[in-house]
């Protein structure tokens, strides 16, 4: 009786959260019956409950879900650390997604301290394979992981993992997966020439390398002064955004704007010689205010930066 209890009252939380993650993204209005009744129960009874690994992390990921507080994702961690074990495979993959999609949330509305976090999560999974499917480490996890790892500027370890993981992609996505993200942190340890050796090498088969890649691309020509090849980028990215239907109407306003801010800022440098330095800082606080001021905008950090680098 004991364990059926245990059994119900899992199955219910984890249901709970499957049902709470679909109600938010498809706006439905699934319930879940008796919930009340189960989160009282373990509620009353926590200090019991707190040592059944399923019981323990479904409650916890759900008070996480519907409270979406901080506390509730770092009261999961160790519970999620002492118990991921008692998991299968798929599932430890699922519960790791829960606590992932809460960082990037958070990550997405600014607060960057997630991404620590984030960056945890990754290093643990890859200890135990969990990344791994059929054998092979998915070209989006090679990817997302080198993206965080620079943004915490842990440089070292990130070209150690791009090195040491390569031979881990599927040999149909090897050789773009891996020169993009060798191209990525080239650019954030300022290899410039690198970046358009690396690049020049990709296939743009995929829409989220080409927009990847063009963007890396973009910010390249602009740090290296090269105006006339950024000016032929910047059109041909246009044309890009503008002819391929595949990409959402966010996606494009988002590199629009990355786009625009980043040819005007170049305008701006082109003609430092020729401007008063009183009309040079109006024309660059207009532009902060207006990056400021735009949503969706991508690379919204390094236009930024860009501004306050300026002079």
């Amino acid at each position: 009786q004991n364990s059926l209890d245990a059994f119900f009252i899992s199955e219910k939380l984890k249901d709970a959260c499957e049902m709470f993650i679909r109600n938010k993204l498809l706006k439905a209005n699934y319930s879940i019956q008796l919930l009340e009744a189960v989160e009282k129960k373990v509620k009353d009874n926590l200090e019991k409950y707190s040592q059944i690994p399923s019981v323990a992390i479904y409650y916890q990921i759900y008070q996480m879900l519907v409270y979406d507080d901080a506390p509730y994702f770092h009261q999961l961690i160790p519970i999620l650390e002492k118990y991921i074990h008692h998991f299968q495979i798929i599932e430890q993959r699922s519960i790791y997604d829960y606590a992932q999609n809460f960082c990037i949330a958070r990550i997405n509305e600014g607060d960057e301290i997630f991404l620590a976090e984030l960056f945890k999560l990754y290093q643990a999974q890859l200890m135990t394979d969990l990344l791994l499917e059929k054998g092979y480490l998915l070209e989006w996890h090679y990817k997302n992981i080198v993206t965080v790892g620079l943004r915490l500027q842990e440089f070292d370890w990130v070209l150690e993992f791009i090195e040491d993981f390569k031979e881990s992609l599927h040999p149909d996505v090897f050789q773009n997966a891996y020169r993009y993200n060798l191209a990525a942190y080239c650019y954030d340890t300022l290899q410039y020439q690198r970046v358009l050796d690396l690049l020049g090498q990709v296939e743009f088969k995929d829409i989220r390398y080409s927009l990847g890649a063009k963007s890396i691309l973009l910010r390249t020509y602009y740090d290296l002064e090269e105006y006339t090849a950024l000016e032929s980028h910047s059109h041909a990215f246009k044309v890009y955004l503008n002819r391929n239907k595949l990409i959402s109407d966010y996606r494009k306003k988002g590199f629009y704007h990355l786009i625009k801010f980043t040819e005007r800022l170049a305008k701006l440098k082109e003609d430092l010689a020729f401007i008063s330095p009183q009309k040079t800082h109006h024309k660059l606080s207009k532009i902060q205010a207006d990056i400021e001021a735009s949503e969706p905008i991508f690379n919204k950090k390094w236009l930024l930066d860009k501004v306050k680098g300026f002079l």
